[in-house]
């Protein structure tokens, strides 16, 4: 079985002299050009410094690429929502926010564990690994957005909107059973009500198009971006057979990222090797799978998922303080410095705490804010993020008296 991501992401960049300082694709591709720090199976050390494999950017998007390396593509479908956009205010004319997409390499679950070092490859990787170096190295750039002052590093923040998709396309290095693309749709059908639990999505509208092949690229762009914005379909995922999952917003997070991807590769094997009989059966409406007490984490234990990805989803609800606050730090310190991005950076760590607890969260934050505790600013900027993060409150004008 094979396994190939696809995630949608946007970058916000601040314009000067009326157009971007950096290619969004072009930016993409720099950040992940950084070495990064993994752990080897194989290195008595375990951490080594890790090139990830990339291909060269292409001048057009069908141009051939190498299977086994990850690529950036142009992608006029990754937009921000229109909170995000209204997020940056009086700044939006000084603002570009485009689409990029970045897919994997072809990653064959049967060579992951195997013993043999994959190509392109100079230490024993596996797929969650190297997943988990790619989104860190993005994840990373958003620590500190860059203001652009040392001539190099343009005022830049790239992020997940909720309007941008993760793909997972899984697929066989020989061929599905016939009947393995019908059993998945009617088992995704049959636990909808379980796969809304672990994508947080309100229903799965549409939930399986097995047959739909979605182009890596939706467009044709040249390697400069302002070029014709006429969307056709070139490069498109090489096998038909493959069955889609897109279900899920775009994350950095690779912790979801893996665990999603462990829910469906394991759908469809489920799905493949099961006896046809009591498969039926179990979709029938007297089948354990329509049993009202068949919840999300039994759903998981069923399809013999790893135990990790059971622990994601029971604890996906848990706060994650720190990350948030590093993120505030952040942006305040964008907003002071009169960066026109610092308002959305605020927005995204709104959008993060309505996974978790948003009203404990916004009063948490909204204290530290008054505080102090994310540095002393003017009132006027404290004020500006208090907005931004949506924890103004109702005693604003006590608190700023």
């Amino acid at each position: 079985m094979t396994v190939r991501l696809s995630i949608q992401l946007v970058l916000a960049q601040a314009v000067k002299g009326g157009r971007c300082s950096e290619d969004a694709r072009g930016h993409v591709h720099r950040l992940l050009k950084e070495a990064a720090i993994v752990r080897c199976k194989c290195c008595p050390l375990g951490a080594v410094t890790y090139q990830v494999p990339i291909n060269d950017l292409r001048s057009h998007d069908y141009d051939e690429i190498e299977s086994d390396k990850w690529t950036v593509y142009y992608d006029h479908n990754a937009t921000p929502t229109a909170e995000e956009a209204d997020s940056l205010d009086v700044n939006e004319a000084h603002v570009s926010l485009r689409g990029v997409k970045l897919v994997s390499p072809l990653f064959d679950l049967s060579a992951e564990n195997s013993s043999e070092i994959l190509p392109n490859r100079a230490h024993d990787i596996d797929m969650n690994t190297e997943i988990g170096a790619v989104l860190q190295l993005l994840q990373d750039s958003q620590k500190t957005i860059s203001d652009g002052s040392d001539g190099k590093a343009p005022s830049s923040f790239l992020y997940a909107s909720p309007n941008c998709r993760m793909t997972v396309s899984i697929d066989s290095t020989d061929s599905f059973a016939a009947h393995t693309y019908d059993r998945v749709e009617l088992f995704m059908n049959c636990c909808e009500r379980q796969y809304d639990v672990l994508t947080a999505c309100p229903s799965l509208t549409n939930v399986m198009d097995i047959f739909s092949v979605e182009a890596l690229s939706s467009d044709g762009e040249e390697s400069v971006e302002d070029g014709d914005d006429t969307e056709e379909e070139f490069g498109r995922h090489p096998f038909d057979s493959a069955i889609d999952f897109a279900q899920l917003p775009s994350t950095l997070d690779s912790a979801q990222v893996t665990a999603w991807i462990d829910v469906v590769v394991n759908t469809v094997g489920r799905c493949e090797e099961a006896v046809a009989s009591y498969f039926d059966w179990q979709l029938s409406p007297d089948g354990d799978f329509s049993a009202p007490e068949f919840s999300s984490m039994l759903m998981l234990r069923h399809l013999g998922c790893k135990e990790t990805t059971v622990d994601h989803f029971q604890s996906r609800l848990a706060a994650r303080p720190i990350e948030l606050d590093e993120a505030v730090a952040s942006a305040m310190n964008a907003i002071f410095n009169d960066n026109p991005l610092g308002t959305l950076a605020l927005h995204v760590v709104k959008t993060t705490a309505a996974d978790t607890d948003p009203d404990t969260v916004r009063y948490r934050i909204k204290m530290k804010l008054l505080s102090g505790g994310y540095g002393m600013h003017p009132r006027e900027y404290t004020r500006k993020a208090l907005v931004a993060v949506g924890a103004e409150g109702v005693q604003d004008h006590e608190e700023f008296a």
